[in-house]
């Protein structure tokens, strides 16, 4: 009953944090960044970081459904999708996850 809202809450901080980045927002972002000898590793635009905003969000409100928070009315299979779109929104955050650690 908590991991849910948890979740939640953090991807839409996470996508906060990233819309404010693509609007060139300074604050945290040099942190956020991986660096090697003080130099960045990447150097994200502002379209592919509102990009990671806009799945953030999405990913929240697909988790809002499958919590039921949110309900598609009369949609063939909703529920599937939905049950779909969870899978695969936890294979990507573990593939996320063991590419940082590889």
């Amino acid at each position: 009953m908590i991991a849910g809202p948890t979740v939640i809450l953090l991807l839409l901080g996470l996508s906060g944090d990233h819309f404010f980045w693509a609007a060139s927002g300074r604050i945290t972002k040099d942190a956020a960044i991986p660096a090697l000898s003080g130099a960045p590793v990447i150097r994200p635009n502002a379209i592919g970081t509102a990009a990671i905003a806009l799945g953030l969000m999405v990913t929240a409100i697909a988790l809002c459904m499958r919590i039921g928070w949110l309900r598609v009315p009369d949609v063939p299979l909703a529920d599937d999708f939905i049950r779909a779109c969870a899978w695969l929104i936890a294979a990507v955050v573990t593939a996320r996850t063991v590419g940082d650690f590889a």
